[in-house]
């Protein structure tokens, strides 16, 4: 319980030291002694009002199939819950795994860092060996035509 009737701990402790500059030593103990006896009694009414209400839910209860059907509601939370943790971790993993794969394609799409073009250009890419001084026609390489096409008539 984080708060007693919206009052929080801290709020409660000034409560407490205002009213025992307010109320002096000596009315303060007698106010202590007032709430101690006050919180016993709210105890025992608490304690009593469970000790009737077992035996209100007992005598309803005789064959025990009350308890039997709170039991069986306890086991079919555990299984839901246990259940709920099962398709939680499914779902986490199903998710890593498609986020690796996702990570694995992008690599495979993206071109190459410029450390794995420098590694396949010096391994690519050899020095240019000497050419003969005269070139025949037959070693020049051949280059592509000049196609006409007619405008679109459109």
């Amino acid at each position: 319980m984080d708060s007693i009737f919206g009052i929080g701990p801290l709020e409660l402790a000034l409560i407490l030291i205002i009213a025992g500059i307010v109320m002096g030593p000596e009315r303060m103990v007698h106010a202590a002694r007032w709430l101690g006896q006050a919180v016993a009694q709210m105890q025992s009414i608490s304690k009593d009002l469970r000790t009737q209400l077992e035996k209100e839910v007992g005598s309803l209860d005789e064959g025990g199939q009350l308890r039997e059907t709170v039991n069986e509601l306890k086991s079919l939370q555990r299984e839901v819950s246990e259940l709920r943790q099962q398709v939680d971790n499914t779902a986490v993993s199903i998710m890593n795994e498609t986020q690796k794969e996702i990570h694995e394609i992008e690599n495979s799409i993206l071109p190459p860092t410029l450390a794995e073009t420098k590694n396949k250009t010096t391994a690519v890419v050899s020095p240019p060996e000497p050419a003969e001084t005269d070139p025949s026609p037959a070693t020049q390489p051949d280059l592509p035509r000049v196609l006409a096409i007619p405008d679109d008539p459109e």
